[in-house]
């Protein structure tokens, strides 16, 4: 599966986020909105027309659940949250604006656009130190955006993936990363 690039992802106000996909060759516009466990989740999706017919194959390409796991990126949560208002504007309004609105994040404050290294050190005694579990939900939010997080992990960790599953379910109980939502990393 191809990877969320940073350079073509954008926050705006008011929930607003956008990607600009080099494949489909338009801009997405999304409202996101925060969902029951603090989780930002889409709620409308925008495709400016261009003269240009929009087929099903063209919204297939839009990677909805990566535009979600970029979203929930502690980073990236941040920076929505703080641009949240109350005022909804139109997503038809807001990339219409482009030009005009449009923040984007340097690459380096949002991450990297190829996945680091998901290597976590497994200590040799039970029960794992919290440091431990700490440095597993770092991993894991670093690597959402980028797909398959628990497989990448357990690839570069030497482990099975049940295993990170079995990290990540005490991550969360921990409190150290969000709810889980059915069929969605992050």
């Amino acid at each position: 599966m191809p990877k969320l690039p940073v350079e073509y992802f954008f926050t705006h106000r008011n929930g607003i986020v956008s990607y600009e996909d080099p494949e489909l060759a338009r801009a997405v516009w999304l409202r996101m909105r925060l969902d029951s466990n603090g989780r930002w989740e889409v709620a409308e999706l925008f495709v400016p027309s261009d003269d240009r017919p929009l087929s099903s194959d063209d919204l297939r390409r839009i990677p909805i659940g990566r535009i979600q796991a970029m979203c929930n990126d502690p980073a990236i949560s941040d920076q929505l949250s703080a641009k949240a208002g109350k005022a909804a504007i139109g997503l038809e309004v807001a990339a219409r604006r482009t030009e005009r609105d449009v923040d984007r994040f340097n690459a380096s404050e949002a991450g990297a656009s190829r996945a680091p290294s998901a290597i976590v050190e497994v200590p040799s005694t039970r029960p794992y130190p919290d440091e431990f579990y700490a440095a597993v939900a770092a991993s894991y939010s670093a690597h959402a955006r980028f797909g398959r997080p628990s497989a990448q992990i357990a690839a570069d960790s030497g482990v099975p993936v049940s295993t990170v599953h079995r990290w990540i379910r005490q991550c969360r109980a921990r409190g150290l990363l969000t709810p889980a939502s059915p069929g969605r990393a992050g």
